[in-house]
């Protein structure tokens, strides 16, 4: 099971986080049950063991937008991935291929953060520099990211099919280096 965070939040610039809040995604570091830190959440425990937070979040922290709807450095956009340790949360912490389950929630949280790279990319190689060109690309692919969660975990029963999770695991990896471009 994935919660999304669904606000467009601008940030910082920053290279890795790891804190007591917030995990930023990284190729070296996976998610480990320590990280899960809130609290089981009542309604929709049964149904599921766990819990992935995260959102997709527009670098950098200050953009401004002139009259006519451009965006002053644009050429700076980015977008980051994190986990939110106080809102992700599990009842099994001594199970692996759930946890797997869970880094894939946010392998694939990664994935889309690259197709939007890869976009702005494209945006800004053709000086497309309007606030709604990057709103959208980021709403459309937000969107996207949403349905892609939602079949990950049909397909795999949330995790409980080991052999499609498998499947997944190996799909969304090869996206993942397919973009490798794309990651920060």
């Amino acid at each position: 099971m994935f919660c999304l965070w669904g606000t467009i939040t601008i940030a910082q610039k920053q290279k890795v986080i790891d804190n007591d809040k917030i995990l930023s995604w990284d190729t070296e570091r996976k998610l480990t049950w320590d990280d899960f830190k809130a609290s089981t959440d009542p309604d929709t425990y049964g149904f599921n063991d766990a819990m992935t937070t995260y959102t997709l979040e527009i670098l950098p922290e200050t953009v401004q937008v002139d009259e006519q709807d451009r965006i002053q450095g644009y050429q700076k956009m980015d977008i980051a991935t994190y986990f939110f340790k106080k809102k992700s949360w599990t009842v099994k912490t001594d199970n692996l291929s759930l946890l797997a389950h869970e880094q894939l929630h946010f392998d694939i949280a990664e994935l889309f953060a690259r197709k939007m790279r890869k976009r702005f990319a494209e945006l800004k190689k053709n000086k497309i520099d309007t606030f709604d060109a990057y709103q959208n690309t980021y709403t459309t692919l937000w969107k996207s990211c949403r349905m892609y969660q939602r079949q990950y975990d049909d397909e795999t029963k949330h995790g409980k099919d080991i052999e499609s999770n498998e499947k997944w695991i190996k799909k969304v990896h090869k996206e993942l280096q397919e973009l490798n471009d794309f990651s920060r």
